[in-house]
């Protein structure tokens, strides 16, 4: 299906498919669009997946944190600073949420999203940047996930 089928398919849909399903399929559109390099229209798709999340789910649940996500990247991406700024901070307390609640790999998954984000915006030697480095070592402590080896990169 073509972005501009979609886009059809999604701008018609009727307010009673406000669901997580639509909210699902709009996060993987925008993943094909960023795949596509049709960050515009991501960005709207993301958002869209952010806003029914948050509406259905809450701003701390796991699917909501999962937009998130994506949003902070595609802000990244597109060099959004001011915005990734505020997705980063946003991102290093569902890490915390995410740790208290026993999901280690998702609390790691945030907070090396913040990380890089605090990095792009705020620079190496930023306190904000530092402090999320810190936490990011303190949630790696004898874990083996993936984003746990930035220590090995210095």
């Amino acid at each position: 299906m073509g972005s501009r089928t979609a886009r059809l398919t999604l701008s018609s849909a009727k307010p009673a498919q406000d669901s997580h399903e639509l909210a699902s399929t709009l996060s993987n559109l925008g993943t094909t669009q960023v795949a596509e390099g049709k960050l515009d229209e991501a960005r709207l798709s993301f958002d869209r997946a952010l806003g029914l999340r948050e509406k259905l789910l809450g701003a701390k649940h796991p699917d909501t944190a999962i937009s998130l996500s994506l949003v902070a990247g595609l802000n990244l991406q597109t060099r959004d600073l001011p915005s990734a700024h505020k997705r980063a901070t946003a991102l290093g307390a569902l890490s915390h949420m995410e740790e208290r609640a026993g999901r280690s790999a998702r609390a790691v998954e945030h907070q090396a999203i913040a990380l890089e984000s605090h990095q792009t915006h705020n620079g190496l030697d930023s306190p904000a940047t530092r402090a999320a480095a810190a936490r990011l070592s303190a949630l790696c402590q004898g874990k083996k996930f993936a984003q746990c080896s930035f220590g090995a990169r210095r």
